[in-house]
């Protein structure tokens, strides 16, 4: 803006000049221009809101399936080996790692595509197992079938607790299987430890993704 400013003021010098040598209608009509010009400067210096809001859409980052579901597995194994409230020594990290991978496969469906969900929940689970199982890559498929089968078991037994839960909302199918699992004989105070401790997890994981849903662009 600050080049057009020379011109401005001679323009407006002009207008002062009228003012003492013509009639008013000229002078109106030069002091009209003036204001005419100063206006277009400001306006076509201006930002404009609409292209500014389209370029920040087609700039918007992009993430993979199968970075979704690494991303929630390295949070996972984080929060199951080196926590920030300890776990009691009763409980068992593999059993509780199980536990909190199946309460991904509740949101990343309702937030993601079929085809993304099932991509981030196959990257998931192959880091989450080889990262616990500790696996070369040469034995690591048939570890990870094997693993596999010890958790469809699991969440079978954890998705009809937590049905019973949605629809008659009634969580304690869902804590006996928690403590029958990560801390068989367990008291009382520890089954209402672990529904809390999952419901934490849940949380978490729901926030991570719908963060990542709202920042990102999912490509194949």
């Amino acid at each position: 803006m600050t080049r057009h400013w020379p011109c401005i003021v001679v323009v407006m010098l002009c207008c002062l000049l009228a003012v003492a040598t013509s009639p008013s209608a000229v002078v109106v009509g030069l002091v009209v221009g003036a204001f005419a010009a100063l206006f277009k400067v400001k306006w076509s210096s201006s930002p404009n809101p609409k292209s500014d809001w389209t370029s920040s859409r087609t700039s918007r980052n992009t993430i993979s399936s199968e970075s979704i579901g690494q991303s929630l597995a390295d949070q996972i194994m984080k929060e199951v080996f080196q926590p920030q409230t300890a776990l009691p020594s009763t409980y068992n990290s593999v059993e509780w790692l199980l536990a909190q991978t199946f309460s991904t496969t509740i949101y990343v469906p309702q937030l993601f595509s079929e085809p993304v969900a099932d991509r981030a929940l196959s990257a998931l689970h192959e880091r989450a197992w080889s990262a616990v199982l500790g696996v070369s890559s040469n034995t690591r498929p048939l570890a990870i079938s094997t693993f596999n089968e010890r958790a469809a078991l699991r969440y079978r037994q954890y998705e009809n607790a937590m049905t019973v839960f949605l629809v008659k909302r009634n969580e304690k199918p869902m804590m006996n299987t928690l403590l029958e699992n990560v801390s068989p004989g367990g008291s009382l105070d520890q089954r209402l430890d672990l529904w809390t401790r999952f419901n934490a997890s849940m949380k978490a994981h729901k926030e991570v993704l719908t963060e990542i849903q709202s920042r990102f662009e999912v490509v194949s």
